[in-house]
């Protein structure tokens, strides 16, 4: 039913786009494109069930790969059969469609997906210690004992699970197959984003389009886009710049992540620890040599951004501008004074996010995501960064929520009054669906999406803004 209720709205939107279409062109008659509808469901592929609080995860790919090797049917067939209402016949040792008079839990997706997860579930409440070993064997999985025993019913679950239907091949897999390349992607999107470009002419619009449609890495000119402003705070940042000043120190565990993404391997290799003298270094040694930066010089926030066109380096001066959304390449330098700045790429630090973590890079090539420090006074929530002022920006995000709740907010000391005002700053720049205010009687107000929204927003004030 959700997977109908998910379709249903996205077919409204096609519908939307095609009538569109048909209004821009003056036609009468609406032409609606299925291959443009996006369809969800199992069978393709697109739809990843799972439980992120107990680390499982699965697409029916993902499970069709996994009983090809135990059953006598090809992935192509069980991709196609274990959702829907068919049955495995154990005479004909395949999947047959199932008869509307024969019991409909007999189907392949309740048989081979459903029972064997609700069964490791309901050994929770029945404490059956030996059938917990007998499903780990008959799943054909290995699970390390430091994973079951002395552990509680609820960790012995999510080890089973977890080592049965790994959440994060499930869903980067997903991200893998179903979403487009950048190349691709970035031929849809530019015509979305850059609708202001229409008002635009010249050479270095027209090259930068291009470049921007190619995904053109070795271009001249560059273009990203900042979608938002993420606070990961000035230490976890520092921690990733000095790693770098010590030498690029990595971690000992280093996954080799798209072959396990992909299937080629069925468990994250983990590379052996080097025993060579010149990287074993100590905790202590390393807060010892670490180079004291400015707070200011490194910020709290990152720019999560995306690279259109161009390579964005550090170890080298590219004079970038950062174009606000009034910019208007058509207007005087003096009305777009308010919505331009220049900076020099050597003065920002580029990381390449990784979960939690970061790593800092010198250089980021078109078609890539990336965050940015060091433009915690210059960005607010989203900006366009390029090398030619000739070229409009792209159009900023837009938020489905609408803020409706305002409350005021004062400090409990007039004196904190400074430190409020740079707090509900930060917080406007942290959450962009956030609106912050000064009333005509002076007070200082933030208008939140609902009650929920505001909770978070006044706690998020209290103790990491203000």
């Amino acid at each position: 039913r959700v997977i109908e209720q998910v379709n249903a709205v996205t077919s409204s939107f096609a519908n939307a786009e095609a009538a569109e279409r048909a209004a821009e062109s003056n036609r009468d008659n609406v032409e609606f494109d299925e291959k443009h509808a996006m369809v969800f469901s199992p069978e393709m592929g697109n739809i990843a069930f799972a439980s992120a609080h107990d680390t499982w995860g699965f697409t029916i790919l993902d499970l069709a790969e996994y009983y090809a090797k135990i059953l006598p049917v090809k992935r192509k067939v069980l991709s196609k059969t274990l959702w829907g209402t068919y049955y495995y016949n154990t005479e004909k040792k395949g999947p047959m469609r199932r008869p509307s008079s024969q019991n409909p839990t007999d189907v392949m997706a309740v048989e081979y997906i459903l029972k064997p997860i609700w069964e490791v579930y309901s050994l929770e409440h029945l404490k059956f210690k030996d059938r917990l070993s007998e499903i780990i064997q008959e799943l054909q999985i290995k699970v390390p004992p430091r994973e079951i025993v002395g552990k509680t019913w609820r960790e012995k679950t999510r080890a089973v699970l977890g080592r049965w239907l790994p959440i994060a091949k499930a869903i980067l897999g997903l991200a893998v197959d179903q979403l487009p390349d950048p190349k691709t992607s970035q031929g849809l999107k530019i015509a979305r984003i850059w609708k202001s470009s229409d008002r635009v002419s010249g050479q270095g619009y027209k090259s930068l389009r291009r470049a921007a449609l190619d995904c053109d890495k070795n271009s001249e000119q560059l273009l990203i886009y900042v979608a938002k402003m993420l606070d990961v705070g000035n230490k976890s940042i520092l921690q990733a710049v000095n790693a770098v000043k010590l030498g690029g120190l990595k971690r000992t565990h280093q996954f080799k992540r798209s072959e396990y993404v992909r299937g080629k391997v069925s468990q994250p290799q983990v590379m052996p620890k080097s025993t060579e003298p010149s990287q074993e270094i100590k905790s202590n040694e390393i807060e010892e040599s670490q180079p004291q930066l400015e707070t200011a010089e490194i910020g709290r926030f990152l720019a999560f951004a995306r690279v259109f066109a161009g390579t964005i380096r550090t170890d080298r001066d590219q004079d970038l501008y950062i174009l606000k959304s009034g910019y208007d390449p058509k207007a005087s330098e003096e009305e777009n004074k308010r919505y331009v700045l220049k900076i020099k790429s050597s003065k920002l630090r580029l990381f390449v996010l990784m979960g939690k973590a970061f790593q800092m890079v010198s250089q980021v090539p078109a078609g890539c995501v990336l965050g940015i420090s060091g433009l915690d006074t210059m960005v607010v929530n989203s900006a366009t960064i390029t090398s030619d002022l000739s070229v409009p920006p792209l159009s900023a995000m837009q938020h489905s929520s609408t803020p409706i709740v305002k409350v005021a907010v004062t400090p409990h000391r007039y004196p904190d009054m400074t430190r409020l005002l740079e707090g509900l700053r930060l917080l406007k720049q942290a959450d962009p669906n956030v609106e912050v205010a000064t009333e005509s009687n002076g007070e200082h107000i933030i208008v939140t999406s609902g009650e929920l929204h505001l909770e978070r927003c006044l706690l998020d004030l209290r103790t990491r803004f203000a």
